[in-house]
């Protein structure tokens, strides 16, 4: 798999209904023990709390996900949570909702919506990302090449090349992030800007983000 998408920050909200409090969090995660800190934390940071709410997705391909109503009806906590998350065809993150009781019922159908409605307002504020295989590239040059080289990977046409820094050492290290799906392009065209003197290694980078700003 390529790609996928996941939050991009920690992203945190609250709601209020009938008197009944309901605090959100939504981030990132990349195993099971991750899911399980981010839960601890949140009822370490709120133990006096009704219920710590939460579902949660650990593969990049969405089959392994996870919920919990932690006391709530069956299906109307966990459940919508996750709901909300699969809509945004998220993966990789996890999505708590802590609740303080208010005293007021809200039923069945009031507790989805609110559940629900929390989880996407800590969603939001959290943001989306595209994730995408990729590769680093670190380019060994000249100092007398290093200006030209730079500036033409700045051109738009070599957007899909992520400049990261560069090392001055006796030769200069560009060092760039590209898609996987990309190396083989971008490594034509360095190829090219050098007239075939190309001293390159490609080591991989693992899922990186790419695109942030997906509504």
């Amino acid at each position: 798999m390529e790609t996928y998408r996941t939050l991009l920050n920690d992203g945190k909200s609250e709601y209020i209904i009938n008197k009944s409090r309901f605090i959100a969090r939504a981030q990132h995660i990349n195993c099971q023990e991750e899911a399980d800190k981010a839960l601890s934390e949140e009822k370490k940071a709120y133990p006096d709390a009704t219920h710590h709410c939460s579902a949660y997705i650990l593969d990049p391909k969405g089959n392994v996900a996870r919920f919990n109503d932690d006391g709530e009806p069956q299906g109307t906590a966990g459940k919508p949570i996750l709901e909300v998350m699969r809509r945004q065809e998220l993966a990789q993150a996890i999505v708590i909702v802590t609740r303080y009781f208010g005293g007021i019922l809200l039923g069945a159908a009031g507790l989805i919506r609110a559940y629900a409605h929390s989880a996407a307002l800590a969603v939001e504020q959290a943001g989306i990302c595209q994730m995408y295989k990729s590769v680093f590239f670190e380019l060994k040059t000249d100092y007398k090449e290093l200006d030209r080289l730079k500036y033409l990977l700045s051109l738009p046409e070599n957007s899909f090349i992520r400049q990261l820094e560069t090392i001055y050492a006796e030769r200069p290290v560009l060092k760039m992030l590209i898609k996987k799906a990309d190396a083989e392009n971008a490594r034509e065209k360095l190829n090219k800007y050098l007239s075939g003197r190309l001293i390159l290694n490609i080591s991989e980078a693992g899922y990186m983000p790419w695109q942030t700003d997906i509504k």
